[in-house]
């Protein structure tokens, strides 16, 4: 018979606390982005870069913060709204920082696409038809640009100037 299981003291491998660590998980896979090897990718040049304008851009905003509560002390109103606003800019980058960290660890989103499902009701909408033009004896100024605009449209290869200058025919079969 094989001795009783016993349970996994803290830290061993195989507990969760080890699996914190960066230790594997009791079902032998390693948690990504948990063990010091692959943090070593934090290290490289436009890593080092990010952290260098984190680490400056947050010491500038907390900087001018400090600054603007001096100019509100010296009677300047609105600094005291500056003075709350610059460390807010600093948490933000703080927080782009650490969103760009965990969204390397986590790797690039495997979402499958999601299945469109059939509609519950299906309605039909007619199509709109394309206006007949007919001819407006009350109006000749809107004939004639309907006219043009059936001669542009039966002759797309020619400019409109061609048009006014006669050159190209008034009527053309597209059966021809």
């Amino acid at each position: 018979r094989a001795p009783p299981a016993r349970p996994a003291r803290p830290g061993a491998p195989g507990s969760t606390r080890a699996a914190r660590r960066g230790g594997r998980r009791p079902d032998g896979v390693r948690p990504a982005g948990a063990t010091l090897v692959d943090m070593r990718r934090f290290l490289a040049p436009r890593w080092v870069a990010r952290h260098v304008a984190m680490i400056v851009l947050v010491g500038a905003f907390l900087g001018l913060g400090w600054w603007q509560i001096g100019r509100a002390e010296g009677g300047n109103a609105l600094s005291y709204g500056y003075a709350f606003e610059w460390p807010f800019f600093a948490l933000f980058v703080i927080f782009v920082w650490y969103r760009e960290i965990r969204g390397e660890l986590d790797g690039p989103p495997t979402d499958e696409p999601k299945k469109v499902e059939e509609p519950l009701l299906r309605v039909s909408v007619p199509a709109p038809s394309r206006p007949v033009l007919q001819d407006d004896p009350a109006d000749p100024a809107l004939n004639a640009y309907n006219e043009y605009l059936a001669r542009l449209n039966a002759n797309p290869d020619v400019r409109p100037s061609d048009f006014r200058r006669g050159r190209v025919p008034e009527t053309t079969d597209p059966a021809e």
